[in-house]
């Protein structure tokens, strides 16, 4: 289950969707906002990015090799080409963007949050990334490695530290923070959506932990 991009590096703010796709065109600021004038072609284009973002689920872990409850969690992504998001990122230069680098991180700690809580939450957030480091980049074909510790896992809210590599080679480190919660915490009609939620992030683990 992926978790949601929200929260702040340093003092900059995450998007709360993975940015925008716009074509190549003109823009100027105009009464507050940004106003982009694109071309037919670059407005089909633009469209199209739009939908498949709109499609996209980032399942960023593929594996878990290793799980120690309240502690630990190694976990791998192997990156592929086939990703749909490398078709923006770039075109030309396919890589891993750095914010899907804290996000596999994030989904990481998220696993190791549900196994030692015994699936109490369905919600699962990054609420907070900071002493972000990149060091290189991710391309198709490596095998992205993700080795996260618990600082504290609290009944609402986690904190972690991890880094990400590919065989030897440090890609990204970061310190980073979730907060965990039920939709009915807010709107008890939420409930049976909970329970589904959770009954899913069960079979979803023992595919992960398999091999």
């Amino acid at each position: 289950m992926a978790s949601a991009l929200v929260g702040r590096v340093g003092s900059g703010a995450l998007p709360e969707h993975l940015g925008t796709a716009w074509g190549p065109g003109t823009c100027k600021p105009g009464g507050g906002r940004l106003h982009f004038r694109l071309g037919w072609r670059a407005r089909q284009r633009a469209a199209g990015a739009a939908n498949r973002r709109r499609c996209m689920r980032f399942v960023l872990v593929d594996q878990i090799s290793e799980l120690v409850p309240g502690q630990r969690i190694r976990a791998v992504k192997a990156l592929s080409l086939a990703e749909e998001y490398l078709a923006d990122h770039f075109p030309r230069f396919p890589i891993m963007p750095g914010v899907l680098m804290i996000e596999a991180l994030a989904q990481a700690s998220a696993w190791l949050v549900r196994v030692t809580e015994d699936f109490a939450h369905s919600m699962h957030l990054l609420s907070e990334a900071r002493n972000v480091t990149y060091k290189s980049i991710v391309s198709p074909g490596q095998v992205f490695e993700m080795l996260v510790e618990a600082k504290e896992i609290g009944e609402r809210s986690s904190r972690f530290v991890g880094v990400g590599r590919c065989g030897n080679a440090e890609m990204v480190k970061a310190h980073w923070s979730l907060r965990h919660f039920n939709l009915a915490d807010e709107n008890p009609v939420m409930e049976s959506l909970d329970r589904r939620l959770i009954a899913s992030a069960r079979q979803q683990l023992a595919l992960l932990r398999r091999g």
